[in-house]
């Protein structure tokens, strides 16, 4: 048998246990303003993160849309086929992304090569999930070629630059002149793409004309273009975001249900907190008789019958 003064100690205990914990949930996920505080605007070096993107809850943005801040070096990067790749600018107003893969400009750099881990930095191995690549976007053409394959043709080999860092079976070719597609490679190579941002090549002091001449383009020639990066888009066109923010909410989304949301900073919302269309209240705006009432309450002016039958009338509305 628990003897009584034991089991009121523990009862105590567990009571003390909820009542100490309930604020503490009361003002987090139940707090109104929980919400929107998460999803505000985030920092990280030059980019701001918001909605379509978030950074660290999910409610705050859609799902494949996470932007990851280095604390210790402020650079943003997003996941896609599980590498990030850093994050330079975000245009809302054109939705699009610029990003670049600094793992791959580094690995060039640095004269190294894991050929099947290098090959999945290169289109079509790689995948950018819920974005796609513009089409009026350029691409350096490469190949993969294997040295069982026996020796490569005179018409390959005289339009097209060797990787150097390659050593094994594997090597890697810069494609410069007019080698752009499978059709035209010997069969002991695969055709490889990076998209890059054709003013990058004029910001590079490069033309076209000079990365197609294989007798002059150089491997470090290449490495400003892929620092520069290339440019994703998406298509999400939501009128409910653009109404919540235009009531002062901040705009989320429901990554089980696939709905937007609307999280507003305090209770004043339509349809409640989370999940309202914006954040208006009906009937929340004070006329202007109401508006001199109260600066007659604050005044000390007593009100007549009338005007405090109004005035329980509007708080009934509120």
């Amino acid at each position: 048998m628990v003897p009584l003064t034991s089991f009121l100690f523990t009862t105590a205990t567990v009571f003390s246990f909820f009542f100490l914990y309930l604020p503490t949930l009361s003002t987090s996920q139940n707090n109104y303003s929980y919400f929107y505080e998460a999803c505000k605007p985030h920092v990280c070096g030059t980019v701001t993160v918001t909605f379509p993107f978030f950074s660290t809850e999910p409610f705050c943005g859609l799902p494949g849309f996470m932007i990851t801040c280095d604390p210790s070096s402020s650079l943003p990067t997003i996941t896609f086929s599980d590498r990030p790749y850093q994050v330079n600018t975000i245009s809302l107003n054109d939705s699009l992304l610029l990003v670049s893969d600094s793992q791959l400009a580094q690995q060039l750099r640095s004269n190294s090569c894991d050929a099947a881990g290098l090959r999945n930095h290169f289109l079509p191995a790689t995948g950018f999930a819920s974005f796609q690549i513009p089409n009026w976007i350029s691409y350096l053409n490469f190949s993969w070629c294997h040295r069982d394959g026996g020796p490569l043709p005179p018409n390959f080999t005289s339009e097209t630059v060797k990787y150097g860092g390659c050593q094994g079976n594997t090597s890697l070719y810069f494609l410069s002149g007019t080698l752009n597609n499978d059709t035209m490679l010997p069969a002991a190579c695969d055709h490889a793409l990076l998209p890059i941002l054709l003013a990058s090549i004029v910001e590079a002091n490069l033309t076209l004309a000079k990365l197609k001449n294989a007798s002059v383009v150089q491997w470090d020639y290449l490495f400003p273009l892929l620092d520069k990066g290339f440019a994703l888009q998406w298509d999400y066109n939501d009128t409910n975001c653009s109404v919540c923010q235009d009531s002062g909410g901040r705009c989320g989304y429901n990554q089980t249900t696939g709905k937007p949301l609307c999280f507003c900073k305090d209770r004043c919302s339509r349809d409640g907190n989370v999940g309202a269309t914006n954040c208006s209240c009906p009937n929340s705006i004070p006329s202007r008789a109401l508006r001199i009432r109260q600066v007659q309450r604050e005044r000390g002016i007593t009100l007549s019958p009338s005007d405090q039958e109004e005035k329980h009338e509007t708080k009934r509305r509120l």
